[in-house]
């Protein structure tokens, strides 16, 4: 009897190490799926920030020499600088809306967006407005990554002033 007593309890102790080192596998696996997870979420929002900042970068510093060189008429400045977005964006990003997507080109951003330029008591004013169209549901997007919700926006309203 004794025999078998230790017997049983050797071969409990062996089962649950066995169930012990096969949660700790399934465990490790998991972690090791949930950190490349992480650090792909990690690499899309550092790229969607490169966009959004060098985006932002570009229209400020465009606004800025139109409003420079006082180029008050404002369709000259608006195609200037979607010039510019279109060579940054083209291929980064898309002009989207509910039922369609559209690819990135000055036409379609000078669509979709205003300029406005004024010169007031010693001050030039500029606006740069990506108004979305006439139902305001155009917006510049890029998608990063399946499992995870990061995007770069251009929603319609966005807007950058400078005044100098």
């Amino acid at each position: 009897m004794k025999g078998f007593f230790s017997v049983a309890l050797a071969l409990a102790i062996i089962a649950l190490l066995l169930f012990v080192n096969v949660s700790s596998e399934r465990n490790a696996t998991i972690l090791r799926e949930t950190k490349s997870t992480l650090i792909e979420a990690e690499s899309a929002n550092m790229q969607r920030t490169v966009l959004e900042n060098n985006t932002d970068r570009i229209i400020f510093e465009m606004l800025l020499a139109q409003a420079l060189i006082k180029n008050f008429n404002s369709d000259l400045a608006k195609s200037a600088i979607n010039k510019r977005l279109e060579l940054y964006l083209k291929g980064k990003a898309t002009l989207s809306s509910p039922i369609e997507e559209k690819e990135i080109s000055e036409k379609n951003l000078n669509y979709n967006s205003s300029v406005m330029i004024v010169y007031l008591k010693g001050v030039t004013y500029a606006e740069y407005s990506f108004t979305g169209g006439n139902l305001r549901n155009m917006l510049v997007r890029k998608r990063f990554g399946e499992n995870f919700g990061v995007e770069f926006l251009i929603p319609a309203g966005y807007t950058m002033r400078v005044a100098k």
